[in-house]
């Protein structure tokens, strides 16, 4: 879910997957993997005992974000 003007949308695959390549570039960038080695992301990954994260963390503050949203218009709108 993004929100854009007060909008909420949602995350789309061609969005999920280019977060994944982004977090795959990282990890090649951190551990200066060359492109010229041809890795998977999974041999990327490996070294560094981890798995895909980048996503996860992002819908968790997304909820957080929305909850913390969510209480403040209802505490706004019992003021006012």
């Amino acid at each position: 879910m993004e929100v854009k003007h007060g909008h909420c949308k949602r995350l789309e695959k061609s969005d999920i997957k280019r977060l994944e390549a982004c977090e795959t570039w990282i990890w090649h960038r951190i551990l200066r993997i060359l492109w010229t080695e041809h890795k998977t992301d999974e041999e990327v990954l490996k070294p560094v005992d981890t798995k895909r994260e980048l996503l996860d963390t992002l819908r968790i503050r997304q909820k957080k974000w929305l909850g913390h949203v969510c209480c403040a218009t209802i505490l706004y709108s019992e003021q006012y």
